[in-house]
């Protein structure tokens, strides 16, 4: 049940055809996060509150509410929009989504696309319906006896913000490839055709604006040819970074910091300088997402990757660096599952005084996974 204490918003349904299983959806979401007043209207009452507002004033003050959402489905073509609007105390339009979820004659939203919808309105209506300030605490007038305990009297408190707990789990497998091109230094080139990868990542997003997560991927099987002879060698890298989350529409942004490391390992005797590199990394960069329909999303990202910790095989300490870039298209299977496919682009630069060294590594990677 809804606490007493978060104030109202009046809720005057969903219109549409086969709009009925999505109203339920709608106002079960709401609930969630608010106490809400259910207004009755007929059909052309609430096509006209959704067109231009007509009525909004009205029915607001009529609940008592802080602020009103309607909304409709609307079946065109080969597919289905949700349009669903928000207004003020005043009746003033304060936010409009129009989301497309699916085929034309698709009956309900998947968990996604109620996602999206409450990232889009929750901070609105969590914004038009926070409670006043506290007052001042008031101290009871105790002079006609000095013995009485003071009383003071405070408003209670707010409700908390909305929180949207997940978490993300996956593993698959791929191809990873290595090219070092050594510059002016003595130490060997390499140049690595693609061998099998394989790629562990978890994600946790404890409320809806961060999210932390750490990925793990190393080559299943790999060899390199050091003068003639097949020597065993191996790529591995790891990443744990953390992400600011800003929700926009159909759209997510974010701000990610963390920390990472790369190495590329010849398991060879060999006393002449090998193409080994042992990176330990810093990491900043944004990263965006979009939501195509209900099962459907695209992310790309890139990051900067300053080196602060590895060996190198130089006599000479270089200065390095890196940049990151990558993409993802995941599509969600059922409610729990998903598989994404993920590609990736990293490369070092040494940095000398009478030259530079590049180290790149380029992966692909197919993956399942659950999200709770």
């Amino acid at each position: 049940m809804p606490s007493l204490f978060v104030f109202l918003v009046a809720y005057a349904g969903i219109g549409g055809q086969s709009a009925g299983t999505i109203d339920g959806q709608i106002q079960k979401m709401l609930a969630a996060d608010h106490e809400v007043h259910e207004v009755t209207l007929d059909r052309a009452a609430r096509k006209a509150l959704v067109d231009d507002g007509t009525g909004a004033a009205d029915l607001i003050r009529a609940a008592g509410a802080k602020a009103l959402v309607a909304g409709v489905v609307v079946r065109s073509g080969k597919k289905a929009v949700l349009k669903v609007v928000v207004y003020d105390a005043g009746g003033a339009m304060v936010e409009l989504v129009e989301l497309p979820f699916g085929k034309k004659k698709t009956k309900k939203l998947g968990k996604s696309d109620l996602e999206s919808l409450r990232e889009s309105i929750g901070p609105t209506l969590s914004e038009l319906t926070r409670p006043p300030p506290a007052p001042e605490p008031v101290v009871a007038d105790v002079a006609a006896d000095a013995e009485a305990p003071a009383v003071e009297a405070t408003a209670p408190a707010g409700p908390r913000a909305p929180r949207d707990p997940m978490v993300w789990v996956s593993a698959g497998i791929g191809m990873q490839t290595r090219t070092f091109h050594p510059g002016p230094t003595m130490t060997r080139g390499y140049r690595a055709t693609p061998v099998p990868g394989a790629q562990l990542g978890v994600l946790v997003r404890p409320i809806r604006y961060a999210e932390i997560g750490g990925e793990l991927e190393r080559t299943l099987t790999m060899s390199s040819d050091v003068d003639g002879e097949s020597v065993p060698s191996s790529i591995l890298g790891w990443q744990a970074v953390a992400a600011a989350r800003l929700p926009v529409g159909p759209l997510a942004l974010a701000a990610i910091g963390g920390l990472g490391g790369r190495e590329f390992v010849i398991d060879s005797v060999d006393p002449a300088p090998t193409p080994d590199g042992h990176y330990l990394y810093a990491l900043v960069g944004g990263r965006v997402a979009a939501r195509l329909g209900s099962r459907i999303e695209l992310r790309a990202f890139a990051a900067f990757q300053p080196v602060i910790g590895g060996d190198d095989t130089m006599a000479e300490d270089p200065a390095r660096s890196g940049i990151e870039v990558g993409g993802a298209l995941e599509v969600s299977a059922t409610k729990w599952l998903f598989v994404v496919g993920e590609g990736g682009y990293q490369r070092f630069t040494w940095t000398l005084d009478d030259g530079s060294a590049t180290d790149t590594y380029a992966s692909g990677t197919v993956s399942v996974g659950a999200r709770y």
